[in-house]
C-alpha cells in the first residue's frame, strides 16, 4: 500500500514538472527578447562613442554589426534515486525505483552571437559620400530640432561655414561657425513659430529643399537677419537650398554643402572632452589661435553633444 501511495504521489509530481517545462518557453520570450533588445541597443551607442574616441585621437574607425542571434532553450525533469534517474523530460515515459528519492529540474539557455565586420567598396563609398538633401528632409521630417540637423549634416550655406576643418584630423585651423550658428538659431525659431516651412523640391532638375517664408515673416526682422546673414539683397518668400560646392548664390538659389557620414563623426567627435595629460603629450592635436590659446570646441558643440 505504502509502495503504492509513493508511485502514485512521485506520479502526479512528475506530471507537474513536465507540465511546467512545456510553459517555460512561452514565458521566457518576453522577459528575454526585451533583455537582449536593450544590450544590442547599448551595443550599438557603445561602438559609437568608442568611433568617435577613435577619431578624436586620430584612429581609424571600425564598424562590426550583430548577423545573426539565437538561443536555445533546454530543460530537463529527473527524479534521483538509490536505483538510479528516472528521466522525467516531456515525450519519455517515467519509471522509478522503490527507493526514489526528490525530483530534479535543470534549465538552461545557450546563446548564440555572430558579429560581421562592416567593410568593403561599398561601405567605403557610404561613408565617403555627401548626405543627399533628401537626407536631410528625412531629419526634419522625423522630428528632429532644425538647428541640429543643420549642424551635423550641413557644412556650409552659402557664405556661411560651418566648421568645415572639424570634418578634419588633425583640425590645424581656427573654425569659422558663428555666422551658421545664428542662421540655424534663427530659421529654428521661425521654423517652431510656423513663419517657415521647409519641403522637398527640384531646381532646374536637381534635389534641392525649398524654403517658404509666410507674409508675415517677411516683416519678421528675424527674417530680415536671415537675408542679411546669406547675402540676399532682395526678400523673397522662397529660397531653393540646391547642394553644391559652389559658394555663389543668387537672390533664390543658396548653395549648400553637406557632411559626408565620416565627416559627421569627425565633427561630432570634436566634442569628446580630452584629459590634459593626452594633449600634453601630443596624443592628440590641439588647435590653437595666433596667441597660442586653445580653441574650445565646446563653444562651437554645446547645443549638439
Amino acid at each position: 500500500m505504502l509502495k503504492t501511495i509513493r508511485y502514485i504521489l512521485l506520479s502526479a509530481i512528475s506530471l507537474l514538472l513536465i507540465s511546467c517545462t512545456h510553459n517555460i518557453g512561452p514565458k521566457y520570450l518576453p522577459d528575454n527578447f526585451g533583455a537582449y533588445n536593450r544590450a544590442l541597443l547599448k551595443t550599438n551607442y557603445d561602438q559609437l562613442l568608442s568611433n568617435l574616441v577613435r577619431l578624436r585621437f586620430g584612429v581609424i574607425p571600425n564598424f562590426i554589426q550583430v548577423g545573426s542571434m539565437t538561443t536555445k532553450i533546454s530543460t530537463e525533469v529527473s527524479i534521483n534515486s538509490a536505483s538510479g534517474t528516472a528521466n522525467l523530460s516531456p515525450g519519455v515515459i517515467p519509471t522509478y525505483g522503490l527507493t526514489a528519492g526528490l525530483p530534479t529540474f535543470n534549465y538552461s539557455t545557450t546563446p548564440t552571437i555572430t558579429y560581421t565586420p562592416i567593410q568593403g567598396a561599398k561601405f567605403t563609398k557610404r561613408l565617403l559620400q555627401p548626405l543627399s538633401l533628401a537626407d536631410v528632409q528625412s531629419m526634419i521630417r522625423s522630428g528632429w530640432p532644425l538647428y541640429l540637423v543643420m549642424k551635423i549634416t550641413l557644412q556650409q550655406i552659402g557664405p556661411l561655414l560651418n566648421a568645415r576643418s572639424a570634418s578634419n584630423n588633425p583640425d590645424i585651423n581656427i573654425p569659422r561657425y558663428k555666422g551658421f550658428n545664428r542662421l540655424a538659431t534663427l530659421l529654428e525659431e521661425l521654423f517652431n513659430q510656423g513663419e517657415l516651412k521647409i519641403y522637398p523640391a527640384l531646381y532646374q532638375r536637381v534635389d534641392a529643399l525649398k524654403l517658404v517664408f509666410s507674409k508675415q515673416a517677411l516683416a519678421n526682422p528675424k527674417t530680415k537677419e536671415v537675408f542679411e546673414l546669406l547675402q540676399i539683397k532682395e526678400s523673397n518668400q522662397a529660397l531653393y537650398l540646391v547642394n553644391s560646392n559652389l559658394e555663389s548664390h543668387s537672390n533664390e538659389v543658396i548653395s549648400v554643402g553637406t557632411h559626408s557620414f565620416l565627416g559627421t563623426l569627425y565633427y561630432l567627435s570634436k566634442g569628446v572632452d580630452i584629459p590634459e595629460k593626452f594633449k600634453k603629450s601630443g596624443e592628440v592635436y590641439v588647435t590653437h589661435y595666433a596667441d597660442g590659446k586653445a580653441f574650445d570646441w565646446s563653444a562651437l558643440l554645446g547645443l549638439v553633444i
